[in-house]
């Protein structure tokens, strides 16, 4: 019967298996150096073949002087570690630099996009400045156009030309007949009609009148106002002969 015997290894005397060594980064950043090293060696090793000479002497041995092989090689050990160390460290700075690349877009991404939300919101507000400014523009014109409108008035009342008419010494006149009495509206009061012409009424509760025979504009207060046409139910005012205007105003 055989015995055998399991020796004891410390965790400095362990040496992981294949599996272990293939899989950890540390394995693999040691193959990866070694295949640089051995690439760099090749490639100096060819260049040195190049000046090796055709036909081989004996050396010259006075000088005590070591083979050639023996005084370069460790320039060359030298050259693969630098060659090594380069081509690890140049992963590492790419994309330390593509990271600071991506960074510095991103902010210059960041920075013009709040440069236009800036500018959007000046736009806006300067939009509506000139808005508000326009409405009170047109606010303040209208109220010049209401003021010159109403003739220096605060009311306007319109009547248009229905075609009723009235006789005056024979000479039929448009009338304009109003729902209340003269006196009800205003205690004076201006009369304009669509053609131009104007009658002034200083005192709404007496008939008024142009003299002129040829025009004879007339203004009636109505109803007790009239004076010897009390059959005057409202105020009545009548174009002048010969005229056929489509409306009149009373300012008050």
């Amino acid at each position: 019967m055989t015995v055998e015997t399991c020796e004891k290894k410390t965790a400095d005397e362990y040496t992981p298996n294949a599996y272990d060594q293939e899989d950890s980064p540390k394995a693999m950043n040691t193959d990866r150096r070694q295949v640089l090293k051995k690439f760099a060696v090749g490639t100096a090793a060819l260049a040195g073949c190049s000046v090796l000479p055709e036909t081989w002497t004996s050396p010259v041995l006075k000088f005590a002087a070591l083979p050639a092989h023996a005084v370069t090689s460790g320039d060359i050990t030298a050259a693969a570690e630098a060659i090594a160390d380069a081509t690890e460290g140049s992963g590492t700075d790419t994309a330390a630099a593509e990271t600071a690349a991506d960074a510095a877009a991103a902010d210059a991404a960041s920075a013009e996009a709040a440069s236009a939300e800036a500018a959007a919101a000046e736009a806006a507000e300067a939009e509506a400045a000139a808005a508000k400014a326009a409405a009170a523009e047109t606010a303040a014109a209208e109220a010049e156009k209401a003021a010159d409108d109403l003739r220096g008035y605060s009311n306007s009342l319109t009547i248009k030309n229905t075609g009723d008419r009235m006789s005056c010494d024979s000479i039929w006149q448009d009338k304009f007949v109003f729902s209340k009495l003269g006196p009800q509206y205003a205690k004076s009061f201006l009369i304009v009609w669509s053609d131009g012409r104007e009658l002034y009424v200083p005192d709404s509760t007496r008939m008024n009148m142009d003299v002129n025979q040829s025009d004879f504009r007339k203004y009636q207060p109505g109803g007790q106002y009239s004076g010897n046409n009390p059959d005057i139910p409202t105020m009545e005012v009548y174009a002048a002969r010969g005229t056929h205007p489509d409306s009149v105003t009373m300012y008050y």
